[in-house]
């Protein structure tokens, strides 16, 4: 993800609007949306020069060479009559579809293939409103809310399964605090932009939640035992920590602020930059 460590990147000189990997355009010295913020990348690092200790995880650093491969399909596409919009929502069809179809029946390499496979999606509806170079916040809107469906269809299909013919109530558990905590993961760091705070810390981010759960549930649907129980605790975890981990980034940024228990209720809250994805 972006900015992890270090000074606050808005203390800095900014360097503009510059388009993301998955084709916003964001100011990366501001706040910003949770779907942009989760999924910048190391954009953000570069520009700020504030570079996390540890937390450029895997999901990250794979983004320039995923977009090095897509760019021309995204080019290509760009010059159709295709619609971001109508990308993401097929996308998140099929993630839906993917999961529901086959997860909640224990098919897992199949289920993984096919939702990986509409997955892409998130990063070529990006591309492809970067390459007409048109912006929207609209589409940012449209790209977070449908990464909570995909989310959400993915845990809750493997609560199905494993509260059903997969018979085990502790993974029915750990995959239902894999949903709870990530959405949670979510909300805080919206609210806590939208009340001035950056928020951009976290052990796992969704980027690499899903990396986990879909390489664990195809490698799992081949065979290899234990590892999709392992990867769904491992997120439970994980998960809980990334909650913590930004609850008390926050607090630290008020108490930073000098801001005593009489001033609780007199701080307005600010409104973040508008997000945007070129659409």
């Amino acid at each position: 993800g972006p900015r992890r460590e270090g000074e606050p990147c808005r203390e800095r000189e900014p360097l503009g609007n510059r388009f993301l990997l998955d084709g916003r355009v964001n100011n990366p010295c501001q706040p910003n949306d949770v779907a942009v913020a989760d999924r910048a990348g190391s954009t953000v690092n570069e520009q700020c020069g504030t570079y996390g200790t540890g937390r450029d995880m895997l999901a990250s650093k794979a983004r320039p060479q995923i977009q090095h491969v897509l760019d021309p399909l995204g080019e290509r596409l760009a010059r159709s009559r295709v619609s971001p919009d109508a990308v993401t929502i097929v996308g998140t069809i099929g993630v839906v579809g993917g999961a529901l179809g086959f997860f909640t029946r224990g098919v897992f390499f199949a289920g993984a293939v096919v939702i990986t496979l509409f997955a892409v999606s998130d990063l070529i509806d990006g591309l492809i409103a970067r390459a007409r170079g048109i912006s929207s916040p609209w589409g940012a809107f449209l790209d977070s809310t449908s990464d909570r469906v995909g989310d959400g269809a993915i845990f809750g299909s493997l609560i199905i399964w494993y509260a059903g013919d997969g018979d085990s109530l502790p993974l029915c558990v750990a995959a239902l605090i894999c949903l709870t905590a990530g959405s949670i993961i979510s909300y805080v760091k919206a609210r806590a932009e939208g009340l001035g705070f950056h928020c951009d810390v976290g052990f796992a981010e969704r980027g690499e939640r899903l990396l986990v759960v879909l390489v664990a549930a195809g490698l799992y649907g081949l065979g290899v035992p234990y590892l999709l129980p392992a990867a769904l605790w491992f997120l439970a975890a994980a998960t809980v920590l990334t909650v913590a981990q930004r609850i008390v980034h926050v607090h630290r940024q008020y108490l930073g602020r000098g801001q005593g228990a009489a001033g609780r209720a007199a701080r307005p809250p600010v409104e973040p930059p508008a997000a945007t994805r070129v659409h």
